[in-house]
C-alpha cells in the first residue's frame, strides 16, 4: 500500500503491470506462459499486462533464437531502470520496518512468514485449481474474501 501510489505517481504504473515487471526481471528471457506460471495468474491478466508494458516501452517482445514461434519477454532500458526504482524503494521501505523492531521481534517475523510460506506451498502442492474456484468462476467465495476497506 505505501509504495503502490509512489509507481503509480512516478511510473505511471498499475499493480498488475508492476507485477509482471517485478516477475519478469529475474526470470528473463521468458515467455507469456511461463510469466503466468512463475506469477500464478491467468493468461488474459498476463496478456493484458503484456499490452501495456510494451505499449509503454518497458519490455520487449520478440521471437526466441532458437523457435521463432514462440515470443520472448525481457526489460528494456527503460523497464530496467524503472524497477530498479521500485526496487529500491521497497528494500528502503522493508530497511525501515525492519529498523521498527527488536532483534528476536525480526527473528519471530522470519519464523512466522517461513511457516506460512511453507503451509501455503504443501496446501497448493496437494490441490489442483478446481478446488479453489467456486462455482461462479471466483477465486474465493464473498464471505471467505477479507472485507473491503472503506474509500478514502
Amino acid at each position: 500500500r505505501f509504495i503502490a501510489p509512489m509507481y503509480r505517481t512516478r511510473h505511471d504504473l498499475k499493480i498488475w503491470e508492476w507485477w509482471a515487471l517485478a516477475v519478469i526481471a529475474p526470470f528473463e528471457p521468458l515467455s507469456a506462459k511461463e510469466l503466468a506460471e512463475h506469477s500464478s495468474s491467468d493468461p488474459i491478466n498476463v496478456a493484458r499486462a503484456i499490452r501495456s508494458l510494451t505499449g509503454k516501452a518497458l519490455i520487449s517482445r520478440t521471437a526466441a533464437a532458437h523457435d521463432r514461434r514462440r515470443a520472448v519477454l525481457t526489460l528494456t532500458e527503460a523497464g530496467r531502470a524503472v524497477h530498479a526504482d521500485v526496487e529500491r524503494t521497497a528494500l528502503r521501505v522493508e530497511q525501515i520496518l525492519r529498523e521498527t523492531m527488536t532483534d528476536a521481534e525480526r527473528a519471530t517475523f522470519a519464523r512466522a512468514l517461513d511457516l506460512i510460506d511453507g503451509r501455503i506451498a504443501e496446501r497448493l502442492q496437494r490441490m489442483e485449481w478446481r478446488e479453489v474456484v467456486d462455482d461462479g468462476g471466483s477465486v474465493m467465495s464473498n464471505d471467505a474474501r477479507p472485507p473491503r476497506r472503506a474509500a478514502r
